[in-house]
């Protein structure tokens, strides 16, 4: 007798590679928005062209920031999220790359009994010998 996997699980583990690619595409993109704008700060004074390092940096940032980020930079105005909810539009960005990643791979493995989605044993839980 075979039973399939229960379906939460698998969704469990999508929203677990959802998390895992978008907590570190946030502080990526956060953290390379910084430095950019650091360097662009120390140019700013001399009066020079953007280095080479400056527009990779800015590039790279663009395309860490779209397209959530970027579209509503261009619809909201500059001080429409004071404060810490400047943060959100670019944590919702990461979570929807997050999602359209997991979801464009397919990279969801499933392994029944193992792992922070395992169903919990108990005294009424079902076990189908093979």
């Amino acid at each position: 007798m075979t039973l399939s996997a229960p379906r939460p699980t698998t969704d469990c583990w999508r929203a677990l590679l959802v998390v895992a690619i978008a907590v570190p595409h946030f502080a990526l993109s956060m953290w390379l928005f910084f430095v950019s704008f650091g360097v662009g700060m120390a140019r700013f004074d001399s009066g020079g062209h953007p280095s080479a390092l400056e527009r990779v940096l800015g590039a790279v940032v663009a395309v860490l920031h779209a397209p959530l980020t970027m579209a509503l930079a261009a619809v909201l105005p500059a001080r429409a999220l004071p404060g810490w909810w400047g943060y959100v539009p670019p944590a919702l960005n990461s979570l929807l790359w997050g999602v359209v990643l997991t979801l464009a791979t397919g990279a969801v493995t499933y392994a029944p009994g193992r792992g922070p989605c395992a169903e919990p044993a108990g005294p009424f839980s079902a076990t189908v010998p093979r």
